[in-house]
């Protein structure tokens, strides 16, 4: 087994959440276990997609898959599939949360996009990219419980911030 590849323990837990050809016609899907490994060697890799390793399929549809799953809620699926599993063991400290996140700067292609937005905004509000001081980025961030267990995560645009109600200077940077 490679390096990134799922185990058949860890296979079987998210086996169930896999969906079949969901209604699409045409031949039925090629098997899960390889192109989720292709998918898990990309997102570790950092690669592009058609450098993913040929034993894991065409490239293509290791993506293509990676995309309707995207759309279709399989990956939040997953997720609380696994997580609903930690609870039901106990293994989920509810008692205690960690909030964080980091900013990532966009490639400086991204800044190239079309002007999509609904108001003419340089970017389409669910693409998560914005100008703050820094330049053009993203914001990641991630809620995880007490024993590190990520419970969410999401995306916004680098020029957003959250307000802090205990705070005088609402989080932007004091007086």
């Amino acid at each position: 087994m490679a390096r990134y590849e799922l185990t058949d323990e860890q296979y079987v837990l998210i086996e169930p959440e896999l969906t079949t050809n969901m209604g699409k016609t045409g031949h039925p899907y090629n098997p899960h276990r390889p192109i989720l490994n292709g998918i898990f060697w990309r997102l570790h890799a950092g690669a592009a997609w058609p450098d993913i390793p040929e034993r894991y399929g065409n490239w293509k549809t290791v993506y293509d898959r990676y995309t309707t799953w995207r759309r279709n809620g399989i990956w939040d699926r997953i997720l609380k599939a696994l997580q609903t599993k930690l609870d039901a063991q106990g293994a989920i400290d509810w008692e205690q949360w960690s909030l964080d996140g980091t900013i990532v700067r966009a490639h400086r292609a991204a800044a190239g996009a079309e002007k999509s937005g609904p108001d003419g905004d340089a970017e389409p509000r669910n693409h998560a990219l914005g100008r703050s001081v820094g330049g053009f980025s993203t914001k990641i961030h991630l809620l995880s419980d007490g024993n590190g267990i990520a419970l969410d995560a999401t995306l916004t645009p680098g020029q957003t911030y959250f307000l802090d109600p205990s705070r005088n200077d609402h989080g932007a940077g004091g007086d």
